[in-house]
């Protein structure tokens, strides 16, 4: 693969990326495809008119994108939106909120939908959804935020199947 690419590749990283230099990205190709470039660009134009432009949306977004790898923490989240995490913080607050409150209704939202959807409710499971390391921690934090243990969870999903939305206040 070094060959092909004609660059070092790393193994067993924390990422997947492919790196290149800006100016690689404006040199013209010998061989584009003009079809494929329209293709290319129409699909970018629709993926950047769904992307949430709200900045408490897209911090939402990438913090539910982020908690299984347990990376949904405030310099992570600041990074990936191009601000420092003083910033971040700033313009949160200017909007009425804060990182704390929507990294807690993100972990509200997976842990109802996790109710809803499985089959058979695992808190290990959820836990790792949640972004936690351990079943512990997300059982405190059913305890704190949804009033009730993990256990009355499960078992009301196993006999009614619904949501547990009114518990949650989402």
């Amino acid at each position: 693969l070094q060959a092909a690419f004609r660059c070092p590749i790393e193994f067993d990283s924390d990422r997947c990326a492919l790196v290149f230099r800006k100016s690689d990205l404006h040199r013209a190709s010998s061989r584009g495809n003009p079809n494929m470039r329209q293709f290319l660009e129409q699909q970018l134009a629709q993926a950047e008119s769904e992307w949430p432009g709200d900045l408490v949306q897209q911090v939402r977004y990438f913090i539910a994108s982020n908690l299984i790898e347990r990376r949904a923490n405030l310099p992570h989240v600041a990074s990936l939106a191009g601000l420092s995490t003083q910033s971040l913080q700033r313009r949160l607050a200017e909007r009425g909120t804060t990182f704390a409150m929507i990294l807690e209704q993100v972990r509200k939202q997976t842990a109802d939908e996790y109710f809803r959807t499985a089959r058979r409710p695992n808190l290990t499971e959820l836990s790792h959804r949640l972004g936690y390391t351990d079943a512990s921690a997300a059982s405190r934090f059913l305890r704190q935020h949804m009033a009730t243990g993990a256990r009355a969870l499960m078992a009301q999903t196993r006999t009614t199947r619904t949501p547990v939305r009114d518990t949650l206040n989402v």
